[in-house]
């Protein structure tokens, strides 16, 4: 790995040149990897040549990871072994979105699987699954989760329940009261920690 200087054209151009890099160096498909530098800079780029892929090699879940004072777990690794992040929560402001989409066999339920898994042993996470699949997508997870919906009619149910939950707890938040930096009695808060 390393940083290289671009002495015609720019980050850009680095970047949709891989493949000609690649093959100039004689490289595989997916041994060579390059990206704009953390701080941006247009003359410089990232690059990664990797004797072997260790993302064709099948890593397991060992143990969770989910950091309860930040919401962040490690979801995976990039090429370079560092850890991908995933972010559950944020302490203001509570569960966090996210759309995992894929096509046939990407690894989407996997990954749902190792989230459930993270949130199950925090101990700060209750789950709510609803299968889109009749219960045939994650049929493991029936028991482990605090909701679990397989129909149309149990996914409205859980969430309109949900739904209130969330509208509740508004409710709560706008009668909170709480003392300011300055000693000050204040009622209401705009945010959620959990």
């Amino acid at each position: 790995a390393g940083t290289i200087e671009i002495l015609r054209g720019n980050t850009d151009r680095a970047v949709m040149a891989v493949k000609d890099i690649g093959a100039a160096l004689r490289l595989k498909a997916g041994s060579i990897f390059i990206e704009p530098t953390a701080e941006g800079e247009y003359h410089l780029a990232r690059v990664l040549v990797l004797t072997q892929n260790p993302l064709r090699s099948r890593l397991d879940w060992t143990s969770p990871t989910l950091d309860v004072s930040t919401g962040v777990s490690v979801l995976g690794w990039y090429a370079d072994m560092e850890p991908v992040h995933y972010r559950h929560y944020r302490n203001d402001s509570g569960p966090v979105h996210t759309l995992i989409a894929g096509s046939t066999d990407s690894g989407k339920s996997r990954t749902v699987e190792q989230l459930l898994a993270e949130e199950r042993h925090s101990g700060v996470i209750a789950s709510h699954l609803i299968d889109g699949k009749g219960g045939t997508s994650l049929p493991d997870w029936a028991e482990s989760v605090d909701e679990y919906a397989t129909t149309i009619e149990e996914a409205r149910a859980l969430l309109l329940k949900d739904r209130n939950r969330m509208y509740l707890r508004i409710e709560i938040l706008k009668t909170c009261a709480w003392t300011d930096h300055l000693g000050r009695a204040r009622k209401g808060l705009s945010q959620f920690t959990p």
